[in-house]
């Protein structure tokens, strides 16, 4: 079963270093950048299945730009954006860039990021229980144990 690939964008290194850690220990393949220019590259090249934006990497704008640009290379990528200042037109504007945009304080445990990138998958494989672990790179009694674990109904 190929693994789910996650591609952390964010400048700071020992932001990003968590998460991969965490993601990489969770099973997912995991490759990070620290520019904008960066991940547009990774987002061609290493094609993710899903992208955590440090919003801080970039003004709120050029954050809605840059998710633009990555719904034009991989329109169904699935995207969480951590953010300590989320005003509500940067959520909307997140949600309306794409079904699967979430937006998540910085403040929140990486279980807290884990939880939410499941249930978007979840909402994307139709609650299908076989399909989203095939999606995350993880065997159904791992999704299952994740989904007890994470209270998701």
């Amino acid at each position: 079963m190929a693994k789910s690939k996650l591609l952390i964008i964010g400048d700071e290194t020992a932001i990003r270093s968590k998460l991969r850690k965490h993601f990489a220990d969770e099973g997912y393949q995991v490759a990070e950048v620290d520019s904008s220019i960066e991940a547009l590259s990774q987002f061609r090249d290493f094609q993710p299945d899903a992208a955590i934006l440090d919003s801080r990497l970039v003004d709120e704008d050029e954050s809605m730009e840059l998710i633009a640009r990555i719904r034009l290379i991989l329109p169904d990528v699935s995207i969480v954006i951590l953010t300590t200042l989320a005003s509500a037109d940067q959520a909307v504007l997140a949600i309306i860039g794409g079904p699967t945009s979430e937006t998540a304080d910085v403040n929140l445990s990486l279980a807290e990021v884990e939880r939410r990138y499941i249930e978007v998958v979840l909402r994307q494989s139709g609650g299908n229980i076989e399909k989203a672990a095939g999606a995350l790179g993880i065997s159904r009694s791992s999704l299952y144990e994740r989904v007890k674990r994470y209270r998701i109904r």
